[in-house]
């Protein structure tokens, strides 16, 4: 009896030696949820805003011949992603002076007008006894009496195609006028440049100098010399420099009107001139 409860007993122990590799180990199991791929920004301020902001605005009673000055603005990139800032400079506009002075007075325009508005937006203003010449006013301002203006993109001679806003739609009893060309552009200069740490001063081999041929300096000597007309520019600045997120500089803008003689300074009495700075930041 005891030799057979003992071969039992080893018969068990080999049992449970084979039984015991399909045992499991010990083991933990934890969850992640929520889990996303969000995608960066890349967000350019100007001046703290996203909207049209006006830099440069030189009030006539600052723009004579001998006179300067300066005006800036501040850029920040609010995105997460760092950018290449790229500047242009566009659609530059010499307004010649309405009756203003005893030089100069465009009073080109008629009483009759016909034309068709949209939304506030006019199309085309249309005088069937012009007969102005193809193209003669193209890159013109129009006025419309107390409603609006624009700018004439082409002109046939009894059409002109325009794009701006106005008030209301605009009525064949409506008086309009065409401003001419001025001179002011081609005598007011201007020097452009990224101020990177906003001190004021262009710092040689730091900042950077916006060139009227469309290149970029960081010489101190091109910005002691670098003042162009107006007029001269239209340009685009690619990839001026990175801006990281929170990263903020100046654009600045110095303007000057040279003297010269009273017969030259008097054909831009009473003119303006317009022109538009498109600021664009791309991914790195």
């Amino acid at each position: 009896m005891k030799k057979i409860l003992s071969l039992s007993i080893v018969a068990l122990m080999v049992i449970g030696l084979v039984a015991g590799g399909t045992w499991a180990f010990f083991s933990d199991t934890e969850t992640s949820t929520g889990n996303q791929f969000a995608a960066g920004t890349l967000d350019l301020t100007i001046d703290g805003g996203n909207t049209d902001v006006q830099i440069f605005d030189i009030d006539a009673n600052d723009a004579y011949p001998g006179n300067d000055g300066t005006d800036y603005a501040a850029m920040k990139n609010v995105g997460s992603v760092t950018g290449n800032l790229s500047i242009q400079l566009l659609n530059v506009l010499d307004l010649e002076s309405v009756g203003t002075t005893e030089y100069e007075s465009d009073d080109i325009g008629a009483t009759h007008v016909e034309g068709n508005a949209t939304g506030g937006s006019v199309s085309t203003v249309v005088d069937t006894g012009a007969g102005w010449d193809a193209n003669a006013y193209e890159g013109r301002m129009v006025t419309v009496t107390g409603k609006g203006s624009g700018i004439i993109s082409s002109n046939t001679a009894d059409t002109l195609t325009i794009s701006g806003e106005f008030s209301e739609a605009v009525v064949d009893t409506d008086s309009y006028m065409i401003i001419g060309e001025g001179e002011l552009g081609s005598y007011a200069e201007i020097r452009i440049w990224v101020d990177i740490d906003k001190d004021g001063n262009f710092d040689d081999a730091a900042d950077y100098l916006l060139l009227s041929n469309g290149n970029t300096s960081q010489a101190a000597a091109d910005y002691a010399t670098a003042f162009d007309a107006i007029a001269d520019y239209a340009e685009t600045w690619t990839d001026i420099t990175e801006m990281a997120q929170n990263n903020e500089l100046h654009i600045v803008i110095d303007w000057q009107i040279p003297d010269g003689s009273s017969s030259t300074d008097n054909t831009f009495q009473g003119d303006s001139v317009m022109f538009d700075i498109i600021f664009t930041l791309e991914q790195a």
